[in-house]
């Protein structure tokens, strides 16, 4: 039997007792239909905190170019477009507009991080369920001598747990800080100058060429100094 698509996500996204009546098919398609619709609910979200911080931003600049500060200014221009470019999460304030970014800055990863948050306790409740309705399915096909059947829930429960999407919700608590800042991964010396930062995982959750990274304190013939990189990322720390 067809059921409707709105009809089939309500009961997959409220309604756990009617899955087991659900076919294999109108798993996955109610399965599918309530992921987009938490996919697309997010990026409605972020898409309105993105343009209202812009404006923000763009505010701050014209301010700054009137004040004839071309450090401020610049920081701000690159503040949007790390907005822009959709960085996740973002590296750290620079000093040259930390007075004037801090506060905005704050308030824009407090909201993105509850909306990421929100997104991921949704696609991982929704995988939860799945993953319980197919291995029921599973079970009782395999009781029924229904072993093709049952092979193909197989296959499609597999696929789900190695969704890469997933896996990005299931880490998101653990790689981003309430903050809205990556989590620390660990200290890399550059050879030349032994200059020294501190590398944060990427947004996918990984150390890459990507990663935010920010100076350290560090201990040079018994002095204590924080090193002085404009660098962004370990790509641009090591020259990639």
């Amino acid at each position: 039997m067809k059921y409707p698509i709105h009809l089939l996500t309500m009961v997959f996204a409220s309604m756990t007792v009617w899955l087991p009546a659900l076919s294999i098919e109108d798993l996955q398609f109610s399965y599918e239909a309530a992921v987009l619709e938490a996919n697309e609910g997010r990026d409605k979200q972020l898409g309105t905190l993105n343009q209202r911080y812009l404006t923000a931003l763009s505010k701050l600049q014209k301010q700054a170019q009137k004040q004839g500060t071309l450090d401020k200014a610049v920081a701000i221009k690159n503040e949007g477009i790390l907005i822009e470019e959709k960085t996740w999460p973002m590296p750290p304030v620079p000093k040259t507009a930390s007075k004037t970014l801090q506060g905005p800055r704050r308030t824009y990863l407090k909201a993105r991080f509850s909306i990421e948050k929100d997104w991921a306790l949704k696609t991982v409740m929704l995988a939860d369920k799945m993953e319980k309705a197919l291995k029921g399915k599973i079970l009782s096909l395999t009781k029924s001598g229904n072993l093709e059947e049952a092979q193909g829930a197989q296959v499609l429960l597999k696929k789900i747990q190695e969704d890469p999407e997933l896996a990005t919700a299931r880490e998101l608590p653990s790689r981003v800080m309430q903050s809205g800042k990556s989590r620390a991964g660990f200290i890399v010396r550059r050879n030349g100058d032994n200059l020294e930062v501190m590398v944060r995982y990427d947004s996918k959750g990984k150390i890459s060429l990507k990663s935010p990274v920010e100076n350290v304190v560090e201990q040079t013939g018994g002095k204590r100094e924080k090193g002085k990189t404009s660098a962004r990322t370990l790509g641009e720390f090591v020259g990639v």
